[in-house]
């Protein structure tokens, strides 16, 4: 009885050694898979930081050669010189028209949406030339269908 005893033992000693050595060998696997997909990702982001650090020195470049203009262009001339008695519209309802926008466009004499959506190709080139940065807002927010929308609903 006690052979049968240490035999049985014996047998349930070596299935869980075995069982170990399979799951060591399968970890091992799994971690080495798992390693060169973490070593991949590493020469990848290095790859995007060098690239990275290189356009951040295109950049500091490019600024170093970018010269302030001056622009020798007198005062503008208004658009709309004072015209009779119009209500003015709340012009920061079109997209992209902020504070600084809506006070350049009533500088130039432009208080109403009847007069954004009235603009002339020339109008529209004589304002976005006053707007600096900002001059080709008109044309890339769509201004003057916004105006006219606007102004149908008033």
């Amino acid at each position: 009885m006690f052979y049968l005893f240490v035999q049985t033992l014996f047998w349930i000693i070596l299935a869980v050694l075995f069982g170990i050595f399979v799951g060591w060998l399968i970890w091992n696997r799994l971690c080495s898979r798992k390693n060169s997909e973490i070593e991949s990702l590493r020469r990848k982001t290095k790859a995007q930081q060098n690239d990275i650090d290189r356009l951040k020195q295109d950049l500091e470049a490019c600024r170093k050669n970018l010269k302030p203009q001056k622009t020798t262009a007198g005062p503008i001339k208004r658009l709309f010189p004072d015209e009779p008695q119009m209500t003015p519209d709340n012009l920061q309802l079109i997209k992209g028209v902020g504070p600084f926008l809506e006070q350049k466009l009533k500088a130039n004499g432009i208080n109403t949406f009847k007069q954004i959506a009235g603009l002339s190709s020339r109008d529209i080139e004589q304002l976005g030339s006053s707007f600096g940065s900002f001059g080709g807002r008109i044309i890339w927010d769509n201004w003057q269908n916004q105006a006219e929308e606007l102004d149908k609903q008033a």
